[in-house]
């Protein structure tokens, strides 16, 4: 139902060059006929448009070194949702972006990335509603700003197309933790 083109991982408020917003959800028609959402609940659980939320993702998505034969090929992954359609109650779909650990790119986890760091990327999916597991709070940080002493945050961008990594910016010291 979705085909990758490019994207971008903050569903387009900001252009960079690393992260085009250009993307093409195919067939198109199908995708535009269903009815648009804000949220939607899930075992108990209330999710909205650009909040993050854990997904069981296939296992393909990820370097081998992660898959696991005892998870019947799906583990859960940090996405954040871009859009919430439905056809009824019982069919409801979410487009997300996921947010990669650093070890899941090709250049890996660098010295500079924390222990609770993840990566934004580009790379989106169209998934079903009932593959949301949870909640999980994410913090987006500026190069330059420590992390903080809990939680996960994003600092960088990941272009799943061209695979490569956001340049970071020279001003800021290299925080780890």
């Amino acid at each position: 139902m979705y085909k990758q083109l490019d994207g971008q991982p903050n569903g387009g408020s900001t252009r960079t060059p690393m992260m085009t917003p250009v993307i093409s959800i195919q067939p198109e028609s199908i995708w535009k006929s269903l009815k648009k959402y804000r949220n939607f609940t899930m075992s108990g659980g209330h999710y909205s448009v650009h909040q993050y939320a854990v997904f069981l993702c296939h296992q393909a998505l990820l370097p081998k070194e992660r898959h696991t034969p005892d998870t019947n090929g799906e583990i859960p992954c940090v996405a954040r949702i871009l859009e919430i359609r439905a056809r009824d109650p019982q069919n409801v779909y979410v487009r997300l972006y996921w947010l990669y650990r650093p070890e899941d790119i090709s250049e890996g986890r660098q010295m500079y990335h924390g222990e609770r760091e993840l990566v934004a990327t580009n790379h989106m999916e169209i998934v079903d509603a009932l593959r949301c597991v949870g909640h999980v709070e994410i913090t987006h940080l500026a190069d330059d700003v420590e992390p903080p002493e809990t939680g996960v945050y994003w600092r960088q961008q990941y272009n799943f197309v061209l695979q490569k990594l956001s340049v970071r910016s020279s001003s800021q010291s290299h925080f780890a933790k």
